[in-house]
């Protein structure tokens, strides 16, 4: 009878190595943090705030926020502030040990303030100012990620969509709701 209960003990002790092997393996790195700052250089270059509300083995939900400037505008602007935020879902693609490929579809709501209108002093570069603008960004993020504690990791990313206006005027006064224009960044970031 002692045999056979020292039998049971020595079982459940590998069944628990085993699990405890099983749930290590099922771990993806970054899916343990739950926020992420990225500087963002491109079309849209400023930083992005990004909340991971639902992480799982390998889907992520995910609300973020963006501040910076929006470069060749469909408005004629070269440069114009930009303010928003969005949701986003990312997808593990592929993961090793600490590393992970995730691709990251989302869709975000940006606003453009309104822009007074200004004169230079030869009058060369006089700004007829621009209408507040709405836009609609659709994109697809692609980020390599490496975790280097359990809830700490770097990541490099590219991030190409398109972006949609759905409301603002150009310098005549044309409406540009419905312009189209591509959209394109490469970040770096942290996760937490």
């Amino acid at each position: 009878m002692t045999a056979v209960s020292a039998r049971a003990q020595g079982a459940s002790a590998v069944s628990d190595t085993e699990l405890a092997e099983r749930s290590e393996r099922a771990h993806v790195p970054g899916q343990r943090s739950f926020v992420e700052l990225n500087a963002l250089a491109g079309m849209f270059t400023g930083l992005r705030l990004k909340g991971i509300v639902h992480p799982t083995q390998s889907l992520g939900l995910a609300f973020e926020g963006l501040e910076g400037a929006r470069f060749l505008t469909a408005d004629g602007s070269v440069a114009r502030t930009e303010r928003g935020g969005g949701a986003r879902a990312e997808f593990c693609v592929s993961s090793l040990r600490r590393d992970a490929a995730i691709l990251a579809p989302g869709l975000d709501l940006m606003y453009q303030p309104r822009i007074a209108p200004s004169t230079s002093w030869l009058g060369l570069f006089d700004d007829k100012g621009r209408d507040r603008a709405l836009l609609l960004e659709t994109n697809v993020d692609f980020m390599i990620l490496h975790e280097f504690a359990e809830h700490a990791a770097v990541l490099l990313g590219f991030r190409g969509g398109a972006v949609v206006s759905l409301k603002g005027h150009d310098d005549s006064g044309k409406s540009l709701a419905g312009a189209t224009r591509a959209d394109g960044a490469l970040y770096v970031g942290a996760r937490f």
